[in-house]
């Protein structure tokens, strides 16, 4: 970790993209100190997508998790780049019904260059429990959600 801190020191061109599980769900805190301390553009935020047998994040867990992000965000706004719309559409999974991923919108492949189905997650994922920031970010465009829109602009600017 050391050395990907040290490749990504002051280069306000990067942006860290943490995916929080029940695993890291207690170390958001420490996630931001050390991201905003490597002087980067940003912090986004997915959540972890578990395969068809494995359990999901708890409710009570995500909301915990989210309300945390909310408390970095107020505190940190330029820089954690998650928008409210962005935490409600993955709390109520509105983004599940019209995932621009499954409609193959975005095509990813394995490195033996494979197509990966259903999406750039591969085979076998809960898609009930999807966690993935781009069809959450899609929805929220869709949408018109302006302080969303807001966000991405800073992030491809």
């Amino acid at each position: 970790m050391e050395q990907i801190l040290a490749n990504i020191r002051n280069d306000k061109r990067v942006i860290v993209g943490a995916t929080l599980s029940e695993l890291n769900s207690g170390n958001i805190n420490e996630i931001y100190k050390i991201v905003k301390e490597a002087n980067v553009k940003g912090l986004g935020f997915s959540f972890f997508t578990p395969q068809i047998n494995e359990s999901s994040i708890s409710n009570t867990l995500l909301d915990d998790m989210i309300r945390d992000i909310k408390v970095l965000k107020a505190s940190d706004p330029e820089f954690i780049l998650v928008s409210d719309k962005m935490l409600e559409t993955i709390k109520y999974k509105r983004h599940i019904k019209n995932c621009v991923l499954r409609k193959g919108f975005v095509v990813s492949y394995a490195p033996n260059l494979s197509r990966k189905v259903p999406c750039i997650l591969g085979e076998g994922i809960d898609c009930s429990n999807c966690g993935c920031v781009i069809p959450v970010s899609a929805h929220c465009l869709k949408i018109i959600d302006i302080e969303t829109l807001k966000m991405l602009r800073k992030v491809f600017s």
